[in-house]
């Protein structure tokens, strides 16, 4: 798929977000623009500041690519990663949900209690376990507990995530 560019809502001519889940500067006296590099919170979110009239705001990249692509935030909702979950911010992984639908979703995925496993990490540990790795040596790969390992190979924790694979 191509990559898209579109202006993100109260920064038109300043910054546009892609559908691949990039957020770019336009040149300015004040920067030559470009790509931005975002930070990498703890809670698994991206951000990047943008600057306006000489303020700056942190945002998450995932909730300007929605902007940008399917409107501003309706009342009620928020801006919610999918099946691939929130080290990817493409369009196509992104949509308005309500924080019940949300922490519905998280709930599914395990990632309500902190876990920080992403998708990839999830089905390499099911091959591993389906090519004859035990769960314990899996736990201590992973740096996680056992009885987590099989929570994660019965699909009790990630459940939805076998639909993507």
């Amino acid at each position: 798929m191509d990559e898209i560019w579109r202006p993100i809502p109260d920064y038109e001519g300043l910054y546009d977000a892609s559908s691949q889940g990039c957020i770019k500067s336009h040149p300015r006296p004040s920067t030559r623009g470009g790509i931005l590099k975002p930070a990498q919170c703890k809670d698994g979110y991206r951000r990047v500041v943008l600057w306006k009239n000489g303020i700056s705001e942190s945002r998450t990249v995932h909730s300007l690519v929605l902007e940008a692509f399917r409107g501003k935030c309706p009342k009620g909702m928020e801006a919610c990663h999918g099946k691939l979950g929130r080290g990817n911010d493409s369009i196509d992984n992104l949509e308005w949900k309500t924080k019940q639908q949300n922490n519905h979703d998280d709930k599914r995925r395990d990632r309500s209690k902190g876990n920080k496993f992403t998708p990839d990490q999830i089905v390499e540990i099911r091959q591993k376990s389906a090519a004859g790795v035990s769960q314990a040596a899996l736990a201590k790969e992973y740096d996680t507990y056992k009885s987590y390992i099989g929570q994660i190979v019965r699909q009790e924790v990630w459940a939805d995530l076998e639909e993507v694979v």
